[in-house]
């Protein structure tokens, strides 16, 4: 990657197996950067190059397509996140964020989202404060990708008290060519378990993702 579309003084990343996704720490906020990418395989020991593709430009920060949503993540992130520690940790810190009942009270409903629901949801949940699952889901996943994550807010069910499954939203977080899982909003539920970066099998109940989101 370089700041130059002609990619004078680039920068070379390399990323994992099978990977379509590389966390680049470091960058300015708001900035423009040109990205190439290229693979390779290696045969007898000898690496064997592909072709690098067209410089494709990249606006560092939250593109949410909403200028609300934007500036209530960057104010999150600002206030509440910080710019210390490593990505993880201050991942870490926004989950906590939005984990935190005090500041952000449940509130049941019974609505299914439908469509693009995790800005207007992720905005309900600030400006509320307070919602549901979804909700949760929605604000922890536009904070995740102002801190450079792949995130993805879902939807699908949990178990639930009356031996059946329950309706619930989390967040899928894609590092390193594999999916984890993220649950703000049964985090002050499941006392004693930690619900960040979680896989489908390590969580301390069954995720059942939705086939249609």
């Amino acid at each position: 990657y370089a700041e130059a579309k002609d990619m004078k003084g680039s920068k070379p990343v390399s990323a994992g197996k099978s990977t379509t996704f590389k966390l680049i720490t470091g960058l300015q906020d708001g900035a423009t950067y040109y990205v190439q990418v290229r693979t390779y395989a290696k045969v007898k020991g000898k690496k064997y190059y592909s072709a690098w593709s067209k410089a494709k430009a990249v606006t560092t920060g939250v593109n949410s397509g909403d200028e609300e949503l934007d500036a209530i993540v960057k104010t999150v992130l600002t206030k509440k996140v910080g710019t210390k520690g490593t990505p993880e940790q201050r991942l870490k810190k926004a989950f906590k964020h939005v984990a935190n009942v005090k500041t952000y009270p449940y509130i049941r409903t019974n609505d299914t989202p439908k469509g693009n629901w995790s800005v207007s949801y992720a905005k309900e949940l600030y400006q509320t404060p307070g919602g549901n699952c979804y909700r949760y889901a929605a604000l922890f996943c536009w904070l995740a990708r102002g801190l450079g994550y792949d995130a993805t807010a879902v939807k699908g069910s949990v178990p639930s008290r009356s031996r059946g499954q329950a309706p619930h939203g989390w967040v899928e977080i894609k590092l390193d060519g594999k999916t984890y899982i993220y649950d703000p909003e049964m985090q002050h539920v499941l006392k004693g378990f930690d619900l960040f970066k979680m896989t489908y099998k390590s969580a301390p109940m069954k995720y059942k993702k939705a086939k249609k989101q």
